[in-house]
């Protein structure tokens, strides 16, 4: 009996580094530098969220830009009509910039293919495709699928036909034929109170199939992101709040609720579902990991805010007005691979084993391990 308890010993010390990689024991995840283009001086620092494609990576800078995914050579460059996106939508050879205008780009000349005016701005939310639609929110809590050939509507859906105030998709996510939608709603003019909603709809229809009050019993909540979908929950972002909150997958009847520190800013983007775990970051300064059920893991303070995170190769990353690698097993901090006199601003996309984020000087690339 004691030599078995050893042994259980034993293997939750080797956890920490173990990343979805079958049980066994690896080196500490780090990341190594692939290259970095300077970006025009002035203008805004970039923010959200970069795309690629199998060659290119996209990013708003001032305006739509892609590069080299393998040398960070720019390739080409596109104005934008009036907003800057929260993401750009990579696929079927194309790229999707939902702003005043939904329009679609050839991925590898820039060359306008086809454009969608909505009724009210759809950059304040994060898009998403199944392939053959792109599906973004609005301004006016709508949730729209365009077709990925031609642009055109093949439904638009008003979460909220019977709100009188602001409401705005923050974030849709497909998976299994359902569209899950993340609404921020205010409940008076100024948006002194504000609610936020989970809303799942049928993918090839728009059918609305459930809609939640993901932050009842809070005075002012409201969803940041596009959700995570697992086998069993659809989890969101409370950034107002600074809450995670997880609804049934089925039924949208809410499941569990996790609070980060009280009175300050919480998760800006949807968690990170990996190896039976739940990770995100927020801008209370801390990282946490989850259980799927709801359960703290760990949580781990870093120097600043956090603005986004993917897991990449065997580490978690975290934009913390630096890049940090954070173990996922433990939470212990590994690297600090960007610090100093250059601090990035955007969220990150991962492709393969490498990931991409930007600062008001540069685009960076990184090899993850």
């Amino acid at each position: 009996m004691r030599s078995k308890r050893v042994l259980a010993l034993l293997v939750a010390g080797l956890a920490g580094s173990v990343w979805a990689c079958g049980g066994a024991a690896q080196p500490p995840a780090s990341v190594h530098a692939l290259w970095r283009s300077p970006l025009a001086a002035g203008g805004d620092p970039p923010s959200g969220t970069p795309a690629t494609d199998a060659a290119r990576l996209f990013v708003v800078a001032g305006d739509v830009q892609a590069y080299a995914l393998g040398t960070g050579a720019l390739l080409w460059q596109r104005p934008l009509h009036a907003y800057v996106p929260r993401s750009l939508v990579a696929v079927s050879n194309l790229l999707v910039v939902p702003e005043a205008t939904v329009s679609a780009l050839d991925a590898a000349t820039g060359r306008p293919v086809w454009e969608f005016t909505p009724d009210a701005n759809a950059s304040l939310g994060r898009a998403a495709t199944d392939g053959q639609a792109v599906y973004v929110g609005t301004a006016s809590h709508r949730v729209i699928s365009l077709g990925v050939a031609d642009g055109r509507p093949r439904w638009t859906v008003d979460v909220g036909p019977e709100w009188t105030d602001p409401a705005v998709v923050r974030g849709i996510t497909v998976a299994g034929g359902t569209v899950y939608a993340a609404v921020e709603q205010w409940r008076d003019p100024e948006g002194r109170a504000s609610a936020g909603w989970l809303v799942a709809l049928e993918a090839s229809t728009g059918r609305v199939l459930w809609r939640s009050p993901a932050t009842e019993g809070e005075p002012r909540g409201g969803l940041s992101s596009a959700p995570a979908v697992t086998d069993r929950l659809v989890i969101a972002g409370d950034f107002l709040a600074n809450a995670l909150v997880a609804v049934d997958r089925t039924s949208g009847r809410p499941v569990w609720r996790f609070r980060g520190e009280a009175g300050r800013p919480g998760f800006p983007e949807a968690p990170i579902v990996a190896g039976g775990a739940i990770y995100a970051g927020s801008g209370d300064t801390y990282a946490y990991s989850l259980t799927l059920d709801g359960a703290l893991r760990w949580r781990t303070r870093l120097p600043s805010s956090i603005g986004g995170y993917v897991s990449c190769g065997r580490g978690l990353l975290l934009n913390d007005q630096g890049l940090t690698v954070v173990d996922p097993g433990t939470g212990r901090v590994l690297q600090r691979a960007i610090d100093g006199g250059e601090f990035p601003t955007s969220g990150l996309a991962v492709r393969g084993g490498d990931a991409f984020l930007l600062g008001p000087r540069a685009v960076y690339a990184y090899r993850c391990t």
